[in-house]
């Protein structure tokens, strides 16, 4: 098994999740200068909204520029996805068409032939982009959990962050068809450790990039 390197050249190679940090922390201090309060964070103008779309922004950077011959071949996928991200974070999906592209009433209702294509067409990169992200990347992914690879384990906990951040989106308007009360407090503290997780995730997609880059490095 290749010796994965954990000096000077490995830690140079962080230097995305360094650049989006160092951009988060920017934007504390800026929002604590300007006096915003916590609610601040849950805006779309917020640390959190704008890390989030910044660490996304520095991960698909960094893995063009420390694995372009992946980005540019077979690995391209990847790439496109986290550039979908990217876009969803801006809310491309609904700012361009009468209905936002992932509705079902944009194709069903009375809107724009233009828009009803745009939007098919996305769709069509969306579902071509999940399909090789499952076809080529599950396998590998599964076969680095089972041997401990570090960027499988970044992934997968980058996955959960997501299904835990989802779940508690609206966490008083789940369950309240199941009778659980949720006290509006409960619901805020909800809200805000969601909009933190989803600042989290590209964090943790970064490491899983420079990860596995490393140990791609090691093995050639």
């Amino acid at each position: 098994m290749a010796q994965i390197d954990d000096g000077p050249g490995a830690k140079r190679m962080l230097w995305p999740f360094y650049l989006a940090l160092a951009i988060f922390v920017a934007l504390v201090v800026q929002a604590t200068i300007q006096g915003h309060g916590l609610d601040y964070y849950k805006t779309e103008a917020g640390p959190f909204e704008i890390g989030a779309f910044v660490a996304m922004g520095c991960a698909l950077i960094g893995f063009v520029a420390l694995a372009p011959r992946v980005v540019f071949g077979p690995g391209w996928h990847v790439a496109v996805l986290m550039a979908l991200l990217m876009m969803r974070e801006l809310d491309f999906d609904k700012r361009f068409t009468e209905k936002g592209v992932l509705q079902l009433r944009l194709y069903s209702g009375d809107y724009s032939l233009l828009h009803k294509l745009i939007g098919i067409c996305v769709l069509i990169l969306i579902v071509v982009t999940l399909y090789r992200l499952i076809r080529y990347g599950a396998g590998p992914f599964l076969r680095g959990l089972r041997d401990r690879a570090a960027w499988a384990w970044w992934l997968a906990g980058a996955i959960v962050l997501v299904v835990i951040a989802k779940s508690l989106d609206g966490l008083a308007r789940k369950l309240e068809p199941l009778g659980i009360a949720v006290s509006a407090e409960t619901d805020w503290w909800a809200s805000f450790i969601e909009e933190g997780l989803e600042w989290i995730f590209p964090m943790m997609i970064i490491l899983a990039i420079t990860s596995w880059v490393q140990q791609d490095r090691a093995r050639r």
